[in-house]
């Protein structure tokens, strides 16, 4: 890793999955070699939760294509039941899927 700055997360600025891309736009990720800090996770784990997730896949389910329905209706029913991936976890997968960016939950 290179010597830039690290990209921070700041949790607190952020309560929905748009909120988050609009603080940390997808570009910062790009070409980025360097540590990633996100600031107050735990709250951003609350925040972008089962409620948020249940939200989202809501938006999903009536925008997807008609193949991918029962597969989307099915993760909104493990959602709605407090089971599966958050938008907090999807985000950590991204962000830690790149592998040019070091993840620091703090």
């Amino acid at each position: 890793m290179s010597d830039s700055p690290a990209l921070e997360i700041d949790g607190e600025r952020f309560s929905r999955l748009e909120e988050f891309f609009e603080e940390t736009p997808p570009r910062e990720f790009r070409n980025r070699h360097s540590g990633c800090v996100w600031r107050a996770s735990q709250l951003s784990r609350e925040r972008l939760g089962y409620s948020e997730t249940v939200r989202q896949l809501e938006r999903r389910l009536s925008k997807c294509h008609p193949n991918s329905r029962p597969v989307v209706q099915a993760d909104l029913d493990a959602a709605r039941h407090r089971q599966g991936p958050t938008v907090f976890e999807w985000l950590v997968e991204i962000v830690s899927g790149h592998t040019n960016v070091r993840l620091v939950l703090a």
